[in-house]
């Protein structure tokens, strides 16, 4: 399990999202089959550009 301090005690996903926290998030990646979390991602737009009009910015792989 990895831990952070800021990150006390069991968290719902609302509130890994409400602290940002990292530990949790990875914990909850780790928990996840590898398929179901990169579909998860895929699915929220993480590899996708975000139309900010960043110079330079990419898509994620």
């Amino acid at each position: 399990m990895i831990g952070d301090d800021r990150c006390e005690g069991e968290l719902d996903l609302e509130m890994i999202l409400v602290k940002s926290c990292n530990a949790g998030a990875a914990n909850l990646s780790l928990a996840m089959e590898p398929k179901v979390f990169f579909d998860t991602l895929k699915n929220l737009g993480i590899s996708q550009i975000t139309a900010s009009g960043f110079p330079g910015e990419q898509r994620g792989v």
